[in-house]
């Protein structure tokens, strides 16, 4: 009898485990890719330089092992350097510049060419229409909510998004803006904008262009503007007001945290009669600048830090590109730094891309943040933090 009561209390525990297992393994963990992690920014358009120059930079990150590349994409320009954009504006028309996409599309092949397949396309510098029916280059500014113009400008964002993605289906992702958070906008009696309004006018442009990128092709995804740490913030009385903590975590945290609000309110778009609570509406990848980590120390608790934020409105799963992070040093030291980010990558599973800014002072002479230097016979000087990298990850 005992033997008997035994075997059924063990078969019962074999299906209890056997049930619990089975539940276990049904809940849905987040899956990422971080087979491109290791990327780099830099600029290849805008100033004129050759195609051979345009190569010789590309065979220098495919020599570092590079597997992804954020793309600054100029979308307009005030008419002094029209050829070097995606548009020209001409007689109150947005005209497609050929010879500018001809070499987006020679860039492109060359970094497919060379291994690197994970390409986002930055789309900054944008036009935008006005109550009036007049196009005019805001560049990275954007009009007031409750001016005429925001309705067109908004409209018009979509339609721009839509022909760029459209003509460019060989591109995954576009960065809809870059570092938005610290826009300087005022309002009309010249007061700058608190932070929270400034989401407001993030949350809508990151609609319409996603809507846009959709449009034009269905395939390609968008990624909300790679939001950059400050040392301040305006508070609701239009004060500056200094928020220095953890490198800037803490306000790039709070700015994603109020977008998933205002999308969670249901009353967003704002200046749309049809609204939408669905997130992918409005980007599908994340995206935030961590320069503040500064060391590998820190690097996993500024990330978590941030990305807090996203599981706090349960978007856990949600990717995201640093599609900006570099030190202002390209030493030895600064290369290691750089090595022990990347090995222990998988501490920060989310964190699909790291861009790092920037391969070269050619185009964008950033100061000291470069790998590589451009001499003036047109060859390139490796830094220390170069040849630490490639020793490391490099195709030798």
């Amino acid at each position: 009898m005992k033997k008997r009561y035994f075997a059924l209390f063990l078969a019962i525990i074999l299906i209890f485990g056997i049930f619990s297992t089975s539940c276990s393994n049904n809940i849905d963990e987040p899956t990422y890719d971080q087979s491109h992690i290791f990327g780099m920014g830099d600029v290849f358009l805008g100033t004129n330089e050759s195609l051979e120059d345009i190569v010789a930079r590309i065979d220098l990150m495919k020599d570092l092992g590079v597997k992804s590349h954020r793309f600054w994409f100029r979308a307009g320009s005030n008419g002094s350097d029209d050829k070097e954009c995606f548009f020209s504006l001409k007689d109150n028309q947005l005209i497609i510049n050929n010879n500018f996409v001809q070499r987006v599309n020679f860039v492109v092949d060359k970094l497919l060419e060379a291994g690197i397949e994970h390409i986002t396309f930055d789309v900054c510098w944008m036009y935008g229409m006005t109550s009036s029916g007049q196009y005019k280059y805001y560049g990275a500014g954007l009009p007031l909510i409750d001016s005429g113009d925001y309705l067109p400008y908004m409209e018009s964002i979509k339609y721009q998004f839509s022909i760029i993605s459209e003509t460019f289906p060989q591109i995954e992702y576009f960065e809809m803006g870059n570092e938005m958070n610290i826009l300087e906008i005022r309002d009309n009696d010249n007061n700058l904008l608190p932070y929270y309004e400034l989401a407001r006018l993030v949350t809508d442009f990151s609609y319409y262009a996603m809507q846009g990128i959709k449009e034009g092709n269905p395939n390609a995804k968008g990624v909300l503007n790679g939001l950059a740490e400050t040392s301040f913030r305006y508070d609701e009385g239009f004060k500056k007001v200094r928020y220095s903590t953890k490198g800037g975590a803490e306000i790039v945290a709070e700015f994603i945290d109020l977008i998933y609000q205002y999308i969670e309110s249901g009353q967003y778009p704002s200046c749309a009669s049809i609204k939408s609570n669905k997130i992918e509406d409005y980007f599908e990848v994340l995206a935030w600048h961590p320069y503040g980590a500064y060391s590998s120390e820190i690097w996993k608790e500024y990330n978590d830090t941030v990305y807090a934020a996203v599981k706090k409105h349960n978007d856990n799963g949600r990717p995201v590109f640093c599609t900006e992070f570099g030190f202002q040093r390209n030493d030895q030291l600064h290369g290691e730094e750089y090595v022990n980010i990347f090995n222990n990558i998988s501490q920060t599973p989310y964190i699909e891309a790291v861009h790092i800014f920037i391969l070269s002072n050619a185009a964008w002479n950033e100061e000291n943040f470069y790998l590589t230097k451009r001499k003036e016979n047109g060859d390139y000087s490796l830094s220390e933090a170069y040849i630490v990298l490639k020793n490391q990850f490099g195709n030798i």
